[in-house]
């Protein structure tokens, strides 16, 4: 998360590398010369894109009015445009259950990193996920004061303490719910892949419902905020697009930052247990 986009295809540049200890890194694919190449404003042209439309019986105009007006924008800048139907799902992704791959996966690499580490005298020793929730239940009024966090809700509950005890309760890669969810995984992958290719699309849009299933994908996607809603909620465009395609989702994402024409909003929502 940053201010501009351009600051984060620095930070991009600068994270992005093969770790040793990271097998996943080994598949990186690199340009040469880093993705600060790709902040073009002409980076539109040529591009096709889907359009995936809000519902149009949205009880927030203000957000409906802003998102509809991202197709023209698009075309003005060289893009060619799909507006979907609404509702719409890409075949072959829905119904899908990856709920296993997150707990799983974070308790095994926490507990991989915590065994390196090496701890100071003095320092309460955490070498499993189970002593990190552990620590939270032995120091609670000391790291929390017993108070409560963005929405009135008691902040034990709000600092992935629920998330550590879920990732706790898993067994490991050999589970049959993580690898029934893994292969659902690749499912999605597979048919994301395929919309994008047999429709010739370069991305797709959303305000946020492909979000998830992207990311199940392990494909990337780029929030460009520009959007409110209607109590003043910043929001934005994001575009989604296939596995190693960042050079690209950069320069759609790049053009159309530099192109629409409302600013980039400064939150002013608010309400009773937030301020």
């Amino acid at each position: 998360m940053c201010r501009t986009l351009t600051d984060a295809v620095y930070l991009l540049d600068t994270i992005t590398g093969v770790d040793p200890n990271d097998a996943y890194t080994n598949g990186q694919i690199v340009p040469a010369g880093g993705f600060t190449q790709f902040l073009k404003t002409t980076g539109l042209q040529g591009k096709k894109i889907a359009f995936n439309p809000l519902n149009p019986n949205t009880t927030d105009p203000v957000l409906l009015a802003g998102y509809n007006a991202v197709p023209d924008i698009l075309r003005a800048q060289g893009a060619t445009v799909d507006v979907l139907s609404f509702p719409f799902s890409i075949p072959g992704t829905t119904g899908l259950s990856t709920s296993s791959i997150l707990p799983t996966d974070f308790k095994v690499d926490i507990n991989k990193f915590l065994s390196e580490l090496t701890w100071r005298p003095g320092y309460t020793v955490q070498t499993s996920l189970a002593d990190m929730i552990q620590f939270n239940k032995d120091n609670y009024l000391l790291e929390f004061q017993g108070g409560t966090c963005c929405r009135g809700q008691p902040a034990y509950g709000n600092f992935f303490q629920q998330t550590w005890e879920q990732a706790q309760n898993t067994t490991g890669f050999d589970s049959a719910p993580y690898l029934s969810s893994k292969q659902n995984a690749s499912a999605i992958a597979a048919a994301i892949t395929t919309f994008f290719n047999s429709n010739g699309y370069d991305a797709i849009t959303s305000t946020g419902g492909f979000t998830g299933t992207f990311a199940t994908a392990q494909f990337p996607s780029i929030t460009i905020p520009g959007l409110k809603t209607s109590l003043g909620a910043p929001t934005g465009v994001i575009f989604h697009g296939l596995k190693y395609t960042e050079a690209k989702l950069i320069e759609i994402a790049y053009a159309y930052e530099q192109a629409k024409p409302f600013p980039r909003p400064l939150p002013t929502y608010c309400n009773a247990a937030s301020c």
